[in-house]
């Protein structure tokens, strides 16, 4: 158990988001979340801490539940703690009216990212209850059937959604491990809320933790911000590696000289190209990066490993996003470094074959046929 201060959480937010692989909401959005929190609360950043937990120090009878939002993060209005406390609460009462009851004790990520990682620890923030040191990726994904939680065959339904003011939806499923379907009703039903709300689903033991997600990732990440925020470190993937905290390599160090980015079938589809004394090389996105080439075409790495990008002077992790202006227009002669991180072993489980079925339409969404490259 330990216990993470407002520096630490903001270590965090910095870390999730350079972990999230191009999606899973800015860094600037957690930001903004917990500033928002802390402002509708009137706290100071001494009066801010959370609770980490192994899922070892679970209770047997203990259960994690996932809380993530769905939809616009744009269309938040002020303070997003009511959003993820009546998701959050709708699957405690669909938890104890389990067979047998579920005793939800604890909040869980459903992914890595600086908004998406950050919503769960609201709750933890908000209620004094733990939050578990794993989540549901090991990195942000493109919809729920690409998470650890579905890969490894976890149960997504019965799943509870809420909004502000506590209007509620429950999606019961009869193939409760059928994501696809569950992301495209949660979709519809965040739309009918006005573009935003909570989503609670998941509910698991501590066995189920440990064998299918990625375990130790909030400690990860806390330690990954460390760095990223450490003004004297200037070499952070290197310095990342040498600590041994994530197995990573940097891989290009360069300007930001053309892109292009537009939305299709709700996803930011685009490419960015990065240029540095003569040389040069593209990323392909779907929100998350997809994959990372030469200028000549050949390709160094797909997902689900991790393609990551930080702003070489300042150290914030950037996204896909954070690379275009409000226009779609990417923001040229931006100065970053490009690193490859290895994703969570949990990946691999079911084996690669099956992993390279499941991205292989979002590799061909953005014109690549061939399969996944690992780190």
């Amino acid at each position: 158990m330990k216990t993470f201060n407002y520096e630490q959480i903001l270590d965090c937010i910095w870390g999730a988001a350079l972990m999230a692989g191009g999606g899973g909401g800015s860094l600037q959005n957690g930001l903004d979340l917990l500033q928002t929190y802390m402002d509708s609360h009137k706290l100071e950043p001494k009066d801010v801490s959370i609770t980490v937990i192994d899922p070892q120090e679970m209770a047997a009878q203990d259960y994690a539940g996932v809380t993530a939002a769905i939809g616009a993060p744009t269309a938040i209005q002020g303070d997003f703690t009511p959003y993820v406390n009546n998701a959050f609460a709708l699957l405690q009462t669909l938890g104890a009216q389990a067979t047998p009851p579920q005793n939800i004790t604890s909040s869980l990520a459903v992914e890595l990212g600086g908004f998406n990682t950050f919503v769960p620890m609201l709750i933890a923030l908000d209620q004094q209850i733990p939050l578990v040191d794993a989540d549901g990726s090991g990195r942000a994904v493109p919809a729920l059937n690409t998470t650890l939680l579905s890969v490894n065959g976890n149960a997504a339904s019965p799943l509870g959604l809420a909004d502000k003011d506590n209007n509620q939806v429950i999606l019961s499923l009869q193939d409760p491990k059928n994501t696809q379907l569950a992301e495209t009703l949660a979709r519809q039903v965040a739309v009918g809320f006005n573009n935003i709300c909570g989503l609670s689903g998941w509910t698991l033991h501590k066995d189920a933790l440990r064998n299918t997600l990625a375990v130790g990732s909030i400690n990860q990440c806390q330690n990954i911000g460390a760095v990223l925020r450490s003004s004297t470190i200037t070499d952070k993937f290197g310095e990342l590696q040498r600590q041994g905290i994530v197995v990573c390599r940097e891989v290009f160090r360069g300007t930001i000289t053309n892109g292009e980015s537009s939305e299709q079938d709700g996803f930011d589809k685009g490419f960015v190209e990065y240029t540095a004394e003569g040389t040069s090389c593209k990323t392909l996105f779907q929100n998350e990066t997809l994959l990372i080439q030469s200028s000549a075409g050949a390709v160094w790495m797909t997902a689900p490993d991790i393609i990551a990008c930080y702003e070489q002077e300042s150290g914030r992790p950037l996204t896909n996003a954070d690379l275009f202006d409000d226009q779609g227009q990417v923001k040229p002669n931006v100065s970053v470094v490009l690193g490859l991180i290895a994703v969570d072993q949990q990946w691999w489980k079911q084996g690669e074959a099956a992993i390279n079925t499941l991205w292989h339409e979002y590799f061909t969404s953005v014109g690549y046929s061939g399969g996944i490259k690992k780190f």
